[in-house]
């Protein structure tokens, strides 16, 4: 009864499994394109371009740290973490546009 049990098990695992994958594939089949490579150059262009402190925060901020995360680390208040990406998002957009006008 237990072997049984176990077969049983494993097909609907199998089963379940399988469900899972092909969902996963649609979900990828449905993603946006991929920016060109030029493009992504321009933005790591431009992200080498921002202060260190800005560029800290920018590549944090890409990770998804919490803003108290990124204060603790950088001994700033969470607000001022806040103005500071503002300003280097509004400057990263600004260095990437100049760098697209320049190709």
């Amino acid at each position: 009864m237990a072997h049984n049990r176990a077969l049983t098990w494993k097909r609907r695992e199998s089963l379940r499994l399988l469900r899972l994958f092909e969902t996963q594939r649609e979900g990828l089949q449905q993603l946006p394109p991929e920016p060109s490579d030029a493009r992504l150059d321009q933005v790591f262009d431009a992200l080498r371009a921002l202060p260190p402190l800005d560029r800290s925060l920018m590549l944090l901020w890409l990770e998804q740290t919490p803003y108290a995360d990124m204060a603790a680390l950088h001994g700033l208040s969470e607000s001022h973490i806040g103005v500071r990406l503002n300003r280097a998002r509004a400057r990263l957009a600004t260095l990437v546009q100049e760098l697209s006008d320049e190709d």
